[in-house]
């Protein structure tokens, strides 16, 4: 079900100061960021992730990309293992923890870490490049589970996607 590829539309961590304290890394507000899930061998699996400094949907500089190994490590959590090419400092691990996804869209919540830090976030991710419209049908839901994390998303960073370049 998560396999293929996904933009980031809406993200948790932005750099902001709230009631959780300051989202210093502002990780979810990447211009461009897209994940592609694919399988390279049987049974190994990558997230080939492109995405470019900046902010406000406005990229700095070229195209930076990772490829993490990932797998499932729980139900519903998919673990990215970076190998020492893909990360200045290993180990360096996330869990995407998949909360709900229906058709197009889908929220994942996040966390990370290596030995210099942990970070975590929350995306609200599409199938397709977006400017922050989200179907009308599906925006209630969207709201009502992103409330059962605590999360709003208005108080949410957008990221428009519209013109950014698909990667390969």
């Amino acid at each position: 079900q998560v396999a293929g590829d996904w933009w980031t539309v809406y993200g948790q961590s932005c750099g902001q100061e709230d009631e959780h304290g300051v989202w210093a890394g502002a990780y979810d507000w990447y211009p461009c960021s897209h994940a592609r899930f694919f399988q390279v061998e049987e049974g190994e699996w990558i997230n080939n992730t492109t995405y470019c400094a900046g902010s406000d949907s406005v990229c700095v500089g070229d195209p930076l990309v990772t490829a993490p190994q990932v797998y499932w490590s729980s139900p519903g959590v998919l673990r990215h293992d970076y190998p020492q090419s893909e990360a200045p400092v290993i180990p360096q691990i996330e869990d995407w923890k998949w909360l709900w996804i229906s058709g197009d869209w889908s929220i994942v919540v996040w966390c990370g870490s290596n030995p210099m830090l942990e970070y975590n976030g929350a995306f609200v991710l599409s199938r397709n490049r977006s400017d922050g419209t989200i179907p009308a049908e599906l925006e209630p839901e969207i709201r009502e589970q992103l409330a059962l994390y605590g999360m709003s998303l208005d108080t949410m960073c957008l990221t428009d996607s519209t013109n950014c370049v698909v990667e390969p």
